[in-house]
């Protein structure tokens, strides 16, 4: 354990199992420990990754917004473009086509 902290709440949650477990079948606490620190490594990967673009994302939009002169009410209803649009494509953008999307409204109108 890391802190005395994370060594409690281990110990706590190995009584309790112990507990819950009676007379069941659930798995045996070493299955158990060796899957919950699985799980640990997977969310703490994801949390640095997660980190790591939020800097890179907050990094492009101050580049960005510092380049260009757009009003609060632009960016209300860009917000609420790209609400629609990640929605509609379930988080699979790709940028090709936002491109497409640009072009198709730039020819249209």
């Amino acid at each position: 354990c890391r802190s005395k902290n994370e060594f409690i709440e281990k110990a706590v949650n190995c009584y309790a199992d112990m507990l819950a477990a009676g007379e069941s079948t659930t798995l045996p606490r070493a299955v158990q420990s060796a899957i919950d620190s699985r799980l640990k490594l997977f969310e703490d990967r994801i949390a640095s990754l997660l980190y790591k673009q939020a800097v890179e994302m907050d990094m492009a939009m101050s580049i960005v917004l510092q380049s260009l002169n757009v009003s609060e009410e632009v960016l209300r209803q860009e917000r609420a473009k790209s609400i629609a649009a990640v929605k509609r494509t379930n988080g699979q953008l790709r940028l090709e086509q936002k491109l497409r999307e640009l072009e198709s409204e730039a020819w249209q109108g």
